[in-house]
């Protein structure tokens, strides 16, 4: 590594056409840790991608956690994430002449308990993404094409919630116009991109 990894930030080339940043910082009953990866397929002699890039690799970990205790009460908190895509097409697409496309996977799981005198409980928010030949245009504002598909899940053991949760499938679907198509829980409906741009 080329950085002090004990330092609370660091960024640097770690061969082989990959770069790394890192961010973490602790305090008092909270931590948080930041960790991302790119890599390029063809790379110069500095690292860096080239004209003749075409595919790069990007990886996040990322994770946060924080607590309290007190007075009867105590609750802890946690939040991950990690991401892993790949991004085709980094040549064309700087050019002006090809598209990007996106594959990849990410999951963000969040978790939350607590306990007060004789009463706990706990809740947990998951969302888990899955991104399939998503399409961008230099020339097009609107994404060419490709599906993300989803899943949210939570679940809540607090007293009174009747070990409340659920699970909900949907997906997003694009076809190089302001129109996407949204399936969630079953349900269908449109997104009108122009609300955005």
């Amino acid at each position: 590594m080329p950085f002090d990894t004990a330092d609370s930030t660091g960024f640097g080339y770690t061969g082989k056409g990959c770069w790394t940043y890192i961010y973490s910082f602790e305090a008092e009953g909270s931590s948080y840790g930041f960790d991302a990866d790119v890599c390029f397929d063809i790379y110069g002699d500095n690292g860096r991608p080239t004209a003749a890039t075409s595919t790069a690799t990007i990886m996040v970990d990322l994770t946060s956690s924080s607590s309290y205790s007190g007075e009867g009460y105590a609750n802890t908190s946690n939040l991950t994430e990690l991401e892993n895509l790949t991004v085709n097409g980094i040549a064309g697409f700087l050019m002006g002449s090809g598209n990007l496309t996106v594959n990849g996977t990410e999951s963000v799981k969040s978790s939350y308990t607590y306990s007060y005198d004789t009463e706990t409980g706990s809740s947990n928010l998951d969302f888990d993404f899955t991104v399939t030949n998503f399409v961008l245009s230099p020339q097009v504002v609107y994404p060419g094409g490709g599906t993300i598909t989803f899943t949210i899940v939570t679940r809540d053991t607090s007293p009174g919630s009747e070990n409340f949760g659920y699970n909900i499938p949907g997906s997003a679907t694009f076809n190089g116009t302001n129109v996407v198509a949204i399936k969630f829980a079953g349900f269908d409906y449109t997104l009108d991109l122009d609300l955005f741009f």
